[in-house]
């Protein structure tokens, strides 16, 4: 994941500006470095300071005795490290991904790139998140990706989860058929009544079991 950052901080920074910045491992470059990577982990292991949360990250600008600068992008995982990178770009250098693919993207144009972050960190505001490109398509993974998107452990249970709640088993329909959607035949569907005061309660009590 950080490499994937790290070839997408390259791909967007030679969109606005024509330059390739070149990707290596090896940390005694000299002049100016971006170093990508999780907490307390090379290429990173120099940073010191408070290691970020899952998905979380932190980027700081340092410069070195030795002259030149680094800017640390460090990630409290390897998903948070590459996020840090979609921060980088999007908050300090403009780029936008309002929709997947080149069409839904916004560069800016820039013959000198130019930055001044002190210090900046964030996290994500929920537990997970996932499924905001459920049915796929041309560049809808880049998309949610771009956009951090992902959140959280995969096993986060989303979807068709009605059955999670209130289970449409005969049992429950026929000792509670006001539960479930009225078909035009007069018989109950497997699907819910939403609108039903009882099921609404029973949701909102689970939900914040």
């Amino acid at each position: 994941q950080e490499k994937t950052g790290a070839n997408d901080l390259q791909l967007y920074l030679s969109k606005m500006s024509g330059a390739k910045v070149p990707i290596g491992t090896d940390a005694s470059v000299s002049g100016n470095r971006i170093r990508i990577g999780v907490f307390g982990k090379r290429p990173v292991d120099e940073w010191k300071g408070d290691r970020p949360g899952e998905d979380a990250f932190t980027i700081e600008t340092r410069t070195r005795e030795t002259g030149g600068t680094d800017l640390f992008l460090v990630g409290g995982d390897p998903r948070g490290a590459e996020y840090a990178v979609y921060e980088l770009l999007e908050r300090f250098l403009g780029v936008r991904w309002y929709m997947p693919t080149e069409l839904g993207e916004e560069v800016p144009a820039r013959k000198t790139v130019e930055l001044e972050v002190p210090k900046w960190s964030n996290k994500p505001d929920y537990d997970a998140v996932g499924g905001l490109t459920w049915h796929g398509g041309p560049g809808a993974d880049d998309w949610r990706r771009h956009n951090k998107g992902d959140v959280g452990s995969p096993t986060y249970f989303f979807g068709h989860s009605w059955s999670g709640y209130i289970d449409p088993t005969e049992e429950n329909k026929k000792a509670h058929p006001q539960w479930f959607a009225l078909n035009k035949d007069g018989t109950r569907s497997e699907q819910l009544c939403t609108s039903n005061p009882e099921v609404i309660q029973i949701f909102i009590d689970k939900v914040n079991v």
